[in-house]
């Protein structure tokens, strides 16, 4: 099957059926089942070459303005049904997203799931149940392609959508100002983990102290008295939750992330197990060794 017999197929089952996507799903199952089985995984295979190609940000972007709401698993539906639509809106829709204001798309059935198990069910019918191979398993794209969106700038680049579906980016100030905060809390994060590198803080034996011991340490400028490390920095405000994510980072350190201390190499990182009563370093050192943690 060439592609140009696919949208054919495509077309055709649009035109019968272009809003009742049960239907829809039934017409084609009707075209598949009087093709050749291999015929219907030429199509199957025509239309992942479709879904992959969908899997960009525009497209993303225009199905949260037309479903008002639009998750990874609505995402799969919602280009499953963008295909459905034909090839003309589909095409135009990889050119500029925008455009498919041109067309007739109903938020209530814009991610409707089911399109895409037509073919695998006509063909396991065909078969008398055997499945389609799984040759396609791992040709979809890692990454969406494209500039990622965010439901608070979309007007500017989606505006015919936007006034067609009524969306407007001040409804999502709540979301907006929660995506800022979480956005300064990870780059506190990543301040305190390069400090507690470059500054010593993390002793030689890999051991992350506990939020006390690294908060005096962190809030006085300067590295540890006992380090080998002699490192100032400008203080800057940060709180134990800041503090966790960082060392939670550090636990997943790569070699990589851990050249700028060669002490440290084959060394894994890992929090303090307990919580010493002290936030002193040079003490909380010395319970490190009472407890058998220094060299592990």
């Amino acid at each position: 099957m060439t592609m140009d017999e696919f949208w054919n197929i495509v077309d055709r089952v649009h035109a019968d059926s272009p809003s009742d996507m049960k239907n829809k799903c039934r017409l084609l199952g009707d075209e598949l089942r009087r093709l050749p089985a291999q015929e219907v995984l030429s199509f199957g295979r025509h239309f992942a070459d479709c879904f992959y190609k969908a899997y960009h940000w525009d497209i993303w972007g225009a199905a949260i303005i037309i479903n008002r709401g639009c998750g990874d698993d609505s995402f799969m539906d919602f280009r499953s049904t963008l295909i459905s639509l034909g090839r003309a809106p589909f095409e135009a829709a990889l050119r500029d997203a925008d455009s498919l204001a041109d067309f007739d798309i109903d938020p209530a059935w814009a991610a409707y799931e089911g399109y895409q198990y037509v073919m695998p069910e006509a063909y396991e019918e065909m078969t008398g149940g055997e499945e389609p191979p799984d040759e396609d398993k791992h040709r979809h794209p890692q990454k969406v392609t494209g500039v990622p969106v965010v439901e608070w700038e979309m007007s500017k680049r989606f505006p015919r959508l936007a006034a067609k579906y009524g969306h407007k980016d001040s409804d999502y100030a709540v979301e907006k100002e929660r995506a800022a905060m979480l956005e300064k809390r990870k780059q506190v994060a990543a301040k305190l983990k390069t400090i507690l590198l470059d500054g010593g803080i993390i002793p030689s034996s890999g051991v992350i102290p506990p939020y006390l011991v690294a908060a005096k340490t962190l809030r006085s400028g300067r590295s540890p008295g006992s380090s080998s490390i002699h490192q100032v920095w400008k203080t800057f405000d940060f709180d134990e939750g800041h503090y966790l994510t960082a060392a939670f980072e550090l636990e997943k350190a790569s070699p990589a992330e851990l050249e700028c201390r060669p002490d440290l190499n084959g060394v894994r990182l890992k929090t303090d197990p307990s919580t010493p009563q002290t936030d002193d370093f040079e003490k909380w050192q010395h319970t490190l060794k009472e407890r058998g943690l220094i060299g592990c």
